[in-house]
């Protein structure tokens, strides 16, 4: 049975956290006493790691006078991410540069492109790399643009540039300041066909960003948003709620009521109302509070049981798996359909290829994955040199 709006708004009273991650949020709106308690006990490396707010922290501190020459951490951590942002932004003028001759429309998105829009200070929001969405129609024009560029592809080998053109959803490149590139045609394997494609029919075109530059929709951006915290491993930083909440706060009163409509029309009601719940119960947003209520009504049944998870033992209890398989036994669509099950164990051979070393027999490359998909070994994780990794896409 779907959960009765009055259920799910007093069950999304239990996210709201006491602990640090309730602290974190008061401080993001700019409680004092919240900050006072961050300055006094917190350690700002654990903020940036499990949450990635070290930035955002910093601003707010220095905003209500707290910081000190004695406190030189929080400072670094925003340093740090400013130096990022200006490696980011010439990466961005490159891709401009390069599919702008080629005549290729394109759009960043995520914190590429929520950094500078829904943020007062871009260098509050951390980044990694630089995510830029075009047409799949583009990508062989658009690839060899931006190869003609300077930027270097990461997939080695036929299988894994095939993996990109069959099920991945982005092209992995590093610019010649070493920054990474997603170049995305598609969204995850999970998620329905035609959402991508309808941010970049919508996108408006950016001066800023060259004459093929455009800047999607924010009800793109929140939903985009919503689908990639789903994406992330466990455990998921504040930093994937904050972004929407930065999102409503910047977009109006008219975004509650689209995302409801695009989610619903897609049947991507879990992923979008989970998310919002888990907002709204972290800043007390009531257009959150709203869009919970209407999409978390209309779940089925098991979509139902992985919400009830998630209000049971939060956010971090329903992992990328558990989520496509609630959604693909309530018959909802996506890409990849049931594939995105039996690829967990059985990868694409481009996945393997990127993944295993190449000097290893083929057979080996493979029963090596399939140990690490059913997690007898346990990957390594890089975030300077990542790959495709969980659910084949």
């Amino acid at each position: 049975m779907p959960l009765p709006a009055h259920v799910i708004l007093q069950k999304a009273e239990r996210l709201r956290f006491p602990g640090r991650e309730g602290l974190l949020a008061s401080a993001l709106s700019g409680d004092r006493a919240s900050l006072e308690t961050i300055m006094a006990g917190a350690e700002p490396p654990l903020v940036d790691r499990l949450h990635r707010l070290g930035p955002a922290i910093f601003v707010r501190l220095r905003r209500a006078g707290f910081i000190q020459s004695e406190a030189p951490a929080w400072r670094s951590s925003f340093l740090r991410t400013a130096v990022t942002h200006l490696a980011i932004q010439a990466t961005l003028r490159r891709v401009s540069e390069a599919l702008g001759a080629a005549n290729v429309a394109w759009a960043p998105i995520k914190g590429g492109d929520l950094c500078t829009r829904v943020y007062d200070q871009p260098e509050e929001r951390p980044m990694v790399d630089l995510d830029v969405l075009i047409s799949n129609e583009d990508y062989s024009v658009a690839r060899a643009a931006l190869e003609a560029g300077g930027f270097m592809s990461l997939e080695r080998g036929e299988r894994a540039n095939r993996f990109v053109l069959d099920e991945g959803h982005c092209w992995h490149a590093k610019s010649p300041d070493g920054m990474l590139l997603e170049l995305h045609t598609r969204l995850w394997g999970w998620v329905p066909e035609g959402i991508a494609e309808e941010a970049l029919a919508s996108a408006t075109p950016d001066p800023s960003l060259g004459h093929t530059g455009r800047r999607i929709p924010l009800l793109h951006a929140f939903v985009i948003a919503a689908l990639h915290a789903w994406s992330i491993p466990t455990p998921r930083p504040l930093l994937c709620w904050w972004d929407l909440a930065r999102i409503l706060q910047v977009a109006g009163s008219h975004l509650p009521e689209a995302v409801i409509e695009t989610a619903g029309r897609y049947g991507i009601q879990l992923p979008v109302g989970l998310a919002a719940a888990q907002t709204a119960g972290l800043w007390r947003l009531p257009e959150c509070e709203r869009m919970a209520s209407v999409l978390l009504s209309d779940l089925r049944w098991a979509e139902t049981f992985a919400a009830r998870r998630v209000f049971s033992r939060g956010t971090d209890a329903l992992p990328l798996e558990g989520l496509c398989l609630a959604r693909l036994v309530s018959r909802r669509t996506s890409r990849q359909g049931w594939k995105t099950v039996w690829r967990r164990l059985w990868a694409h051979a481009g996945i393997v290829e990127q993944s295993t070393p190449a000097e290893w027999p083929w057979w080996v490359r493979r029963a090596v994955h399939v140990l690490k998909g059913a997690r007898i070994i346990r990957p390594r994780r890089n975030l300077r040199d990542r790959r495709p990794r969980r659910m084949g896409s």
